[in-house]
């Protein structure tokens, strides 16, 4: 059978050309379903913003900490996720726009990801918006041990902080200390 050299080349070329893309689609495969679900986090549909939270938990992804917190602004106090403190609940002051369905996935991702996410959320702990110092405060305790490279920032924010912040950090404090002797 006498093919001519050309069509032998191009042939070639396609098959490396859809191995190379099959070989990076299968090497990037935890990148490109990070990427999808950080995408779904803005979606309309709770049902979807709650499975991406979760999958981005499972993943570890750190690039989704920024909007879990969002997500997750004070749903600490509604179920206790975070919190045990129904007397400064979510839903009575209003500060979050996102049902518990959606804030409680966000939270379990955070406390998921937890030391890869610390960093972030220290430096959070020096925001200008409090319910944004109040959720990093709650994660980091929540974190346990894992966030003890937390406990200086958060004697500093407790040192400058009003009566509630104060209250979370010490908790937070307690949490990971109690956490990191077990």
């Amino acid at each position: 059978m006498n093919t001519p050299k050309g069509k032998r080349i191009a042939i070639a070329l396609t098959t490396i050309g859809v191995a190379t893309v099959v070989a990076a689609g299968v090497a990037m495969k935890d990148l490109i379903q990070e990427e999808w679900y950080i995408y779904k986090l803005w979606s309309n549909d709770e049902n979807q913003i709650a499975k991406a939270a979760n999958a981005l938990g499972d993943l570890g992804s750190v690039r989704a900490v920024p909007k879990l917190i969002n997500l997750s602004i004070w749903s600490a106090n509604y179920e206790g996720i975070f919190y045990d403190n129904p007397g400064i609940s979510l839903i009575s002051r209003g500060h979050s726009k996102y049902s518990f369905w959606i804030r409680r996935p966000a939270c379990e991702a955070i406390k998921k990801i937890g030391l890869k996410c610390v960093p972030f959320l220290v430096f959070l702990l020096s925001s200008n918006n409090q319910d944004q110092r109040i959720a990093a405060a709650f994660a980091l305790g929540e974190i346990g041990k894992d966030s003890i490279s937390a406990i200086p920032t958060l004697k500093e924010t407790l040192l400058k902080a009003d009566d509630e912040l104060r209250e979370i950090c010490i908790d937070s404090i307690n949490k990971i200390l109690n956490k990191s002797e077990e």
